[in-house]
């Protein structure tokens, strides 16, 4: 597969790819040839395991592990060299234990951004939250918002000077925008941009991803610091998340994914507070950030036993001259 892509001189990924180099391949012989190529190491996966049933040691670790890269290399050739990773992706790190959280298991091999907008298992996510136009959104201070792209945003989108931008002849009123072409701004200017794309966990990247369009560029920041805060780490707090990062947040246990997720909540409704502290006004938007962070720690209950008190505290005794009631 690398000589394939080599002699193509192709950048693949999975939302997109462009050939740098016009190949000397039509597009038929390629696809055979990878068809081919997949076959292949499909075969020499199978027959490694089935020469192996009648010896236990073929489930070793070791192994194990191998089977699994053959098998995924046969059906991610574009994943073979594991760039941005020191070990493969694992079938079962989206998974998350039967313990006190009330998640649904998230078992998913190859995370996409359709993923992570939408929600599932009875969670809002991103899109159930925005929803579509709106401009009418008191307090508010991102201005006019359709599909959660604000008109800053879509002004700033088509005037990026950036190889991830595909998006050309958009509308210059957000209120015009299409919801295909507000995910692709959403996809491309901060899923890919901010490199959350990378976190191949589903429960982490959700979290990320809609700290990202809520509450501003430093939602990688916020997440260098739970895993440093957790594992005793030194992280760097860059707004973009790096290779390093991912690769730690990949290899994080079930259990230690829920932890970490649920820390980045925190931090994220600490935030929240501060915000109001800073800007009193705010204190209309309270109740339905409490309800956003809330929906993306493992254990709802428990968030509430955390932080319902100090929502009415704000509501009703340090800020109430300047809540609406709503």
């Amino acid at each position: 597969n690398n000589n394939l892509f080599n002699q193509t001189q192709s950048v693949w990924n999975k939302n997109q790819y462009q050939t740098q180099t016009p190949s000397r391949y039509n597009l038929k012989d390629l696809t055979d040839r990878l068809q081919q190529y997949q076959n292949n190491a499909l075969e020499n996966s199978n027959s490694s395991l089935n020469s192996g049933l009648n010896n236990s040691s073929i489930f070793s670790p070791n192994n194990m592990q191998s089977l699994n890269l053959n098998a995924s290399s046969a059906l991610y050739p574009q994943q073979n060299s594991f760039n941005s990773y020191s070990q493969p992706y694992q079938l079962a790190q989206n998974s998350l234990p039967n313990s006190g959280s009330d998640v649904g298991d998230l078992v998913k091999a190859n995370i996409t951004f359709n993923d992570v907008y939408w929600g599932d298992g009875g969670r809002k996510n991103t899109h159930q939250i925005e929803g579509g136009y709106n401009n009418n959104r008191p307090n508010d201070r991102g201005g006019p918002t359709n599909f959660a792209v604000t008109q800053d945003t879509l002004d700033e989108y088509n005037n990026w000077n950036s190889y991830l931008r595909t998006g050309f002849n958009f509308p210059k009123d957000v209120k015009d925008l299409t919801h295909d072409q507000a995910k692709q701004i959403l996809d491309e200017r901060f899923y890919q941009a901010y490199n959350i794309k990378d976190i191949q966990n589903l429960i982490i990247a959700r979290n990320v991803f809609d700290a990202e369009i809520n509450q501003g560029p430093r939602a990688g920041m916020w997440l260098a610091e739970s895993i440093n805060n957790y594992l005793g780490t030194n992280y760097p707090r860059n707004k973009v998340i790096s290779p390093a990062l991912a690769n730690k947040i990949n290899s994080l246990s079930g259990e230690e994914a829920i932890k970490i997720n649920d820390a980045y909540t925190q931090k994220r409704m600490k935030e929240y507070l501060n915000l109001v502290n800073r800007d009193h006004s705010q204190i209309n938007n309270l109740k339905s950030w409490y309800g956003r962070a809330r929906n993306h720690y493992s254990n709802q209950d428990e968030f509430d036993k955390l932080y319902k008190s100090t929502l009415d505290e704000y509501l009703n005794q340090k800020y109430p001259q300047y809540y609406n009631g709503k």
